[in-house]
């Protein structure tokens, strides 16, 4: 056995047991897209990308589970419902904006040392803006649609992938589905593709 073939096998097992106990802050952004419910007409849909950003704080429970509390942001621009009954002026398009801040809390199953798939799930509430206008079929003036804001309860389920660059520095990619619940408004569905840089360290409490 080679010296540096014995080292590793010897660090193996302390590099395995590093997630217990560890905490970790992490800052992440990336792309979305949304499906939303029109805001006139019940049944009506549309797609629209955006972006999510948040921070994320985190830590290790055992050595594979990590408990976590993420605050977010969530920033949508210009789905369009065509053919919608328009407040007083006959049919035209409204564009709907979305604009949403977040908590969520939940845990994250991780699943190796160095090269790492997690496995994550959340729930959490949201406070979803929406803005927006709508534009008489044909041409016409636009017109601005009333501002109306709704509480949302969340649920979200996501995959990804971590790389340890040392015993500090983790980068990764996820992919998740969110569930938005309105209290209030219009429920709808998500796709997020966050990407994230976290520091690891020992806390001392």
């Amino acid at each position: 056995m080679t010296p540096r073939l014995a080292l590793l096998v010897t660090l193996l097992p302390a590099l395995a047991l590093a997630d217990e106990y560890e905490a970790s802050v992490h800052l992440e952004g990336g792309p979305a897209a949304m499906r939303l419910e029109g805001p006139l007409d019940d049944g009506v849909t549309a797609g629209v990308v955006g972006a999510r950003v948040g921070a994320r704080a985190t830590y290790g429970l055992t050595h594979t589970w990590a408990a976590e509390a993420t605050l977010g942001a969530l920033i949508g621009k210009g789905a369009e419902f065509e053919d919608q009954e328009l407040p007083s002026e006959g049919r035209g398009t409204a564009i709907k904006d979305p604009r949403a801040v977040r908590f969520t809390a939940g845990v994250t199953a991780r699943l190796g040392v160095r090269f790492i798939p997690t496995l994550t799930a959340h729930i959490g509430i949201q406070q979803t803006f929406l803005s927006g206008g709508y534009s008489l079929a044909g041409g016409g003036a636009v017109a601005a649609l009333s501002d109306r804001s709704s509480t949302d309860l969340l649920a979200v389920v996501g995959a990804g992938l971590d790389y340890r660059v040392n015993a500090r520095w983790i980068a990764g990619v996820s992919a998740q589905l969110v569930h938005a619940v309105s209290l209030s408004g219009n429920s709808y569905d998500a796709f997020e593709v966050p990407i994230h840089l976290s520091y690891y360290w020992y806390p001392r409490w």
